[in-house]
């Protein structure tokens, strides 16, 4: 076995970052920075979901109807309406299918 004192040709002095690199860099760190403070938001918001809003939470995500619902809570589909109001805002989200894509995403729902 031969042992190499010679350095490579090829190899580099330094490594040079462009300022577009570093731009891109800071914006993406910025970003994941961001994503992480919303989803600690939303989690704290999460922990506010009454049992009832979860079980509505959990019918959402089945498909279910407003009044499949409340058939099945015993209730009026203008109360199941309001509890999904209520999650929404939670979630901040702006229909069903973000509430439940929300849920999902946090691992509320699996």
């Amino acid at each position: 076995m031969k042992i190499i004192d010679k350095p490579l040709a090829h190899q580099p002095e330094s490594i040079t970052i462009s300022n577009n690199q570093k731009l891109l860099y800071i914006i993406q760190l910025a970003f994941v920075q961001c994503q992480q403070q919303v989803k600690k938001e939303l989690e704290q918001q999460v922990e506010r979901l009454s049992s009832r809003e979860f079980q509505v939470l959990v019918f959402l995500a089945e498909g279910l109807t407003n009044r499949e619902i409340a058939q099945l809570l015993g209730c009026e589909p203008s109360t199941v309406k309001t509890y999904v109001e209520r999650i929404a805002a939670k979630f901040t989200a702006k229909n069903r299918t973000a509430i439940v894509a929300t849920a999902f995403r946090l691992g509320i729902l699996v």
